[in-house]
């Protein structure tokens, strides 16, 4: 091919980094949708300020568990969170992203 361009065309790539943006968005949408209720502010705001206490405070007692190979009693505080963000299984994974 003649031509000005030297650099290969990476296409695919930007369409595989696009989907996964488009995932991830529409995850923390959904996930912004569940908690509206008991939070304030924009999915920006959640990202920032919420996700990473709410990460710590339901995933803490799991890690806990299992370093320590004895059930943990405060598996019930986990689920008293779920519950109180009115937060369902597939919100974990926008969590954890």
């Amino acid at each position: 091919m003649d031509g000005y361009m030297t650099a290969q065309i990476s296409f695919p790539a930007w369409l595989g980094k696009n989907s996964n943006l488009q995932k991830r968005q529409r995850l923390l949408r959904q996930l912004a949708l569940h908690m509206h209720l008991r939070i304030a502010g924009s999915i920006q705001s959640m990202v920032l300020d919420y996700l990473p206490i709410l990460r710590e405070r339901l995933y803490r007692p799991l890690i806990e568990r299992d370093s320590a190979g004895v059930p943990n009693m405060f598996l019930s505080d986990v689920i008293a969170h779920y519950n109180y963000y009115y937060l369902v299984k597939d919100d974990t994974e926008a969590i954890n992203e």
